[in-house]
């Protein structure tokens, strides 16, 4: 079976990577992709990376059968594309985030329970050979019994390289939301325990001072 697959948001560069393993893929096809911001279909135009069928989500939707949606654009436009593909029936995979307010994942959680549909994350760490060695090793008991983790998570915000959304108010949604994904989703996965509590949260720019 063959399923269906289109996107919509390229303003992040993760979500290219998706875009070319589907290419890739004989269990996918893409049949669409759209991007609503003019400068960034203008970049994709020169850049033929990605073939822009439609600038409008709605019309995309309306006009083209498909079984997934992926979404790739800023981190808080995200959630509202997410749950708009979730009311039109179709499953989604998100670059990571998948939204960056509690109401938007609470509205998430709810579509897909509803519809019985699947949303996924771009999380690609279990593919990572030292996190595959670390789960064996864990697994096996080679470590003995776990009783602490230290995860690193250290984010540059790369001024002048990353996208410029990413220092403009309300688009970016904070590094924790961004990193701490990773954490929550692999470390479950490696040790096979659970979480039982956040006992604290922090994060602080370092080096651009200009973008408190």
């Amino acid at each position: 079976m063959t399923l269906r697959i289109a996107f919509v948001g390229f303003r992040h560069a993760h979500i290219f990577d998706l875009y070319r393993r589907t290419q890739e893929m004989d269990d996918f096809e893409v049949v669409a992709a759209c991007e609503e911001d003019e400068t960034a279909r203008q970049t994709l135009a020169s850049s033929s990376s990605v073939v822009v069928t439609h600038d409008c989500f709605d019309d995309m939707l309306d006009s083209v059968p498909c079984d997934i949606v992926a979404v790739g654009d800023y981190y808080a436009r995200r959630g509202q594309l997410v749950v708009r593909a979730l009311e039109r029936g179709k499953h989604v995979i998100g670059d990571k985030p998948l939204c960056t307010t509690i109401a938007a994942l609470d509205r998430i959680a709810a579509l897909a329970h509803s519809n019985q549909r699947v949303v996924g994350c771009m999380l690609d760490l279990r593919d990572a050979p030292q996190i595959t060695g670390l789960r064996r090793l864990i697994r096996r008991g080679d470590l003995g019994e776990i009783h602490a983790v230290t995860f690193g998570g250290q984010h540059p915000l790369q001024l002048g390289q990353r996208p410029s959304w990413y220092f403009e108010p309300g688009k970016h949604g904070g590094t924790i939301n961004d990193i701490a994904i990773h954490a929550f989703d692999v470390i479950p996965w490696i040790t096979g325990l659970s979480f039982a509590a956040i006992t604290a949260a922090r994060c602080w720019n370092a080096r651009v001072p200009q973008y408190p």
